[in-house]
C-alpha cells in the first residue's frame, strides 16, 4: 500500500473525470502499459495495492521466464543438467532477489519495465525453445508478435534483435553465422519493423526536454562520457549494493578528461575485448556481458537523458547479468554439492533481506527523499522533494528549512523558487511570500506565480492591486481559469455582484462542473436573480 509517488501522479488515473474516460483515451505511445492502468483503476480505484500487486506478479512472471532462458543457454553449452538446474534457478533468484530491481518493481510508473520484458523474455523464450535449428515463419509470426507488444510497453525492447543475433553467433553453431543466415525468416521482418519503430520514435528522442538529442544543457558526447562511469556504478551496485538511493545526483563529464571518464572509457574497451578474447573459454559470460551492453544502450549510451543513473535502468540489461552469474555459478567446485546450494541460498537470503529494507523506503515521498537527503545533504534536488513531501501533507513550517538550504546550495530556478513561496504562504508568512513569488516571476513569469500573488494580496486587503496581479494572470494565459474565479470571489467581497457572475460564467463557459465557479454564480444570483 506504498503511496503514488513522483511520476505516478502523472498517469492517467489522475485524469480529471478518469472514471468516465473510455480506454482511448487513456492510450497514447503505450497502449499495452496504460491498458493495466486501466484495468487497475477501475477494478480498485486510487488503492495502491493492486498496482503495487501487479507489478510484483509481473516481476515473478519474468524471473520464471529468465531461468527458462538461462536454462536453454546453458543446455546449448554443453553444461550438465545436474549443474545446469540449479544454476538457473540461482540466476533466476539473483534477478528476483536483488535490491537494486526495488526502483522498477515498488515504483508504480516503472510499470514499464515489468511489463516489456515481460514480452521481451516470452520471445526470447519462443526463439529459444524453437523445434527446428531453423526457424519457422509461424514461429517468427510468434516472435514478432510478441516483439510488438514489449515495444508497445516501453521502447527500450527495441534491443530484442540484437540480442537474438548474439544468440546465433554464439550457439546456432557456436561463433558462426551460418545460424544467422539460416533465421532469415525472423531478421528481415525483424529488420523492417526496427526501421519502422525507429523513424516513429524519431521525433520523440530529438524533441523532449528530458530526454534525447534535443536537450540544450546536455550533449550527445557529454552523456556518453558520463555513462562510461554510470556503467561501473551499476556494476558494483550490482556485487555490493549499498548506498542506494533515488536520485545519485550524478556528475557530468563534459569532455572525456573530466572526472577521469576517459580511464573508465578505456576499461570499458577492456573489458570488451576481454569478453571477446575469452569468449571460447568463458561463452556463457561473455555472451551475457555483450548482452548487458546491448541492453544498457537505449539508455546508458549517447542518447541524453535527463539523470545518467538511474537504479531502474538495471533492469532488462540484468538479463545478461544474470547469465553472467550463472557462468561464475557453473565454475565453482561443486564437489561438495550440499556446500555449494547453501552458499548459493545464503546469497539469496542475503539479497532478499536487503530487498525487504530497500522496499521500505519506497513506501512515500517523504521516507524516499529523507534517504536520498542522508546519503548525499548536499543534494538541492533532494532537499527540494523532501520540502515537497512536507508541503503536500501540510507540513509547511517543516519544509521551509529544506526549500532554503536547497537554494542555497544550487542558484535556483522558477519551480524551486516557486515552492519556496508556496510553503511561506501555507505557513502565513505572507510578506516572504510575496517577496519570493516576485523572485520567481522575475525567473519566468508565469499565470500561475501572478494568481499566488494577487490571493496574498487579496488575503492583506490589497483589492485594487490583486485585481491588477489576477489581470496580469490572465493576459499571460487568457486559458488559465483561476484568475476568473478569484476575481470572481474577490468582486462578491466588494458586493460588485454583476462582475463577480461575469467571472464564474467564464469559468463555466469552459468548465460547466467547476464547483467553485457554480457555487460563486448561486451567491451572485442571489443578490441579482436577473442575472
Amino acid at each position: 500500500n506504498g503511496e503514488f509517488v513522483f511520476d505516478d501522479r502523472n498517469l492517467p488515473m489522475f485524469l480529471r473525470k478518469a472514471a468516465t474516460l473510455p480506454l482511448r483515451k487513456w492510450i497514447n505511445v503505450r497502449p499495452l502499459l496504460m491498458s493495466t492502468y486501466y484495468f487497475n483503476f477501475h477494478s480498485a480505484g486510487l488503492d495502491t495495492f493492486g498496482y503495487h500487486a501487479v507489478n510484483v506478479i509481473m516481476h515473478a512472471a519474468n524471473a520464471v521466464l529468465l531461468f527458462f532462458a538461462v536454462k536453454r543457454i546453458l543446455e546449448w553449452a554443453s553444461i550438465e543438467k545436474a549443474r545446469a538446474m540449479p544454476v538457473a534457478i540461482f540466476s533466476a533468484a539473483v534477478f528476483l532477489l536483488h535490491p537494486v530491481q526495488t526502483e522498477a518493481v515498488s515504483y508504480i510508473a516503472s510499470r514499464s519495465e515489468t511489463l516489456s520484458i515481460l514480452f521481451f523474455l516470452a520471445a526470447f523464450n519462443v526463439f529459444l525453445y524453437r523445434s527446428r535449428v531453423s526457424i519457422t515463419f509461424r514461429t517468427s509470426l510468434g516472435v514478432l508478435l510478441l516483439y510488438g507488444c514489449a515495444m508497445t510497453s516501453k521502447e527500450h525492447t527495441a534491443m530484442l534483435p540484437a540480442v537474438l543475433l548474439l544468440t546465433d553467433y554464439y550457439f546456432n553453431p557456436p561463433f558462426s553465422l551460418s545460424g544467422i543466415r539460416r533465421n532469415w525468416r525472423l531478421y528481415i521482418p525483424i529488420a523492417a519493423a526496427g526501421v519502422a519503430g525507429l523513424f516513429f520514435f524519431r521525433s520523440y528522442i530529438n524533441s523532449g526536454s528530458n530526454l534525447g538529442f534535443g536537450m540544450k544543457d546536455l550533449s550527445w558526447s557529454q552523456y556518453l562520457f558520463t555513462e562510461f562511469r554510470a556503467f561501473f556504478v551499476y556494476m558494483r551496485l550490482l556485487v555490493l549494493p549499498y548506498g542506494q538511493t533515488v536520485d545519485y545526483n550524478f556528475p557530468v563529464s563534459h569532455n572525456l578528461l573530466e572526472r577521469g571518464a576517459v580511464f573508465y572509457g578505456i576499461a570499458l574497451l577492456g573489458l570488451i575485448a576481454a569478453a571477446f578474447y575469452f569468449r571460447k573459454r568463458y561463452p556463457i559470460a561473455s555472451f551475457g556481458f555483450f548482452v548487458t551492453l546491448v541492453l544498457f544502450a537505449p539508455t546508458s549510451s549517447f542518447v541524453p537523458i535527463r539523470d545518467p543513473l538511474a537504479e531502474r535502468r538495471l533492469y532488462l540489461p540484468f538479463i545478461g547479468i544474470a547469465l553472467m552469474v550463472a557462468e561464475v555459478a557453473v565454475r565453482v567446485s561443486w564437489r561438495n554439492r550440499q556446500a555449494v546450494y547453501a552458499a548459493l541460498a545464503a546469497v539469496c537470503l542475503i539479497f532478499a533481506v536487503l530487498t525487504f529494507q530497500r522496499n521500505q523506503v519506497w513506501v512515500g515521498m517523504e521516507s524516499l527523499w529523507r534517504d536520498a537527503v542522508s546519503k548525499n545533504p548536499e543534494n538541492a534536488r533532494a532537499l527540494m522533494g523532501l520540502g515537497d513531501a512536507y508541503s503536500l501533507r501540510g507540513d509547511c513550517v517543516d519544509a521551509i528549512p529544506y526549500f532554503e538550504r536547497a537554494i542555497k546550495i544550487e542558484a535556483a530556478d522558477y519551480r524551486q523558487t516557486a515552492n519556496l513561496a508556496s510553503a511561506y504562504d501555507c505557513a502565513n508568512q505572507l510578506p516572504a511570500a510575496l517577496e519570493t513569488y516576485r523572485k520567481a516571476i522575475a525567473l519566468r513569469p508565469t499565470a500561475d506565480a501572478w494568481t499566488r500573488i494577487g490571493l496574498i494580496q487579496m488575503k492583506t486587503n490589497q483589492y485594487d492591486q490583486a485585481i491588477q496581479s489576477l489581470d496580469t494572470a490572465s493576459r499571460i494565459d487568457s486559458t488559465y481559469l483561476p484568475p476568473f474565479n478569484y476575481r470572481g470571489i474577490l468582486y462578491l467581497h466588494l458586493q460588485r455582484f454583476d462582475a463577480a457572475a461575469s467571472q464564474f460564467q467564464q469559468v463555466l463557459a469552459v468548465d460547466p462542473v467547476n464547483e467553485l465557479a457554480l457555487r460563486g454564480i448561486d451567491r451572485a444570483r442571489k443578490h441579482n436573480p436577473q442575472f
